[in-house]
């Protein structure tokens, strides 16, 4: 799989409860891969996702999860966003034995950057695991939470539930 297979996966499961677009910057070094608002029914709410791809888990529990592909530019990004209340998430799709999906935020995609999480440690620092597919349902609410969560609001009950 790839990033691009990812957002392809992500567009066709989720176009009936967000606006989406793919952005392509090349002006504005570490723009996300997608920018997303709810659609009504949904509470308002929008955000940034950037798409990462893993081939595998490291071997060793002890070595630090590397994703050659994330860049500062993209940390910063994350990083601005969150301080002006905008969610910003890093989406991860891990191949491989116990692989699956996760979702985290700007802090935890520094500290990968940085190589301070081992597996262990970004399976505790996830928004949301899901072990080999995405359920869609329980994806968008994860978003939607942290959204909420950003622009200072309390968390919101998702219109899925």
């Amino acid at each position: 799989m790839s990033e691009n297979a990812l957002w392809i996966t992500v567009r066709s499961r989720l176009t009936s409860f967000l606006e989406m677009e793919r952005v392509e910057n090349r002006v504005a070094a570490g723009t996300p891969d997608i920018w997303w608002c709810a659609r009504p029914p949904l509470d308002p709410a929008s955000g940034w996702i950037e798409l990462k791809y893993l081939d595998r888990w490291p071997v060793r529990s002890h070595t630090p999860v590397v994703l050659p592909k994330l860049t500062l530019s993209q940390v910063l990004f994350a990083e601005r966003a969150a301080r002006c209340h905008v969610s910003s998430i890093m989406l991860l799709k891990v191949d491989g034995p116990d692989g699956g999906y996760g979702l985290w935020d700007a802090e935890a995609m520094r500290a990968v950057f940085e190589r301070e999480m081992t597996r262990a440690d970004m399976m505790r620092r996830a928004l949301a695991w899901f072990d080999a597919a995405i359920p869609f349902g329980a994806f968008l609410r994860a978003l939607t939470c942290h959204a909420a969560r950003e622009d200072g609001s309390p968390a919101r009950e998702s219109a899925l539930s």
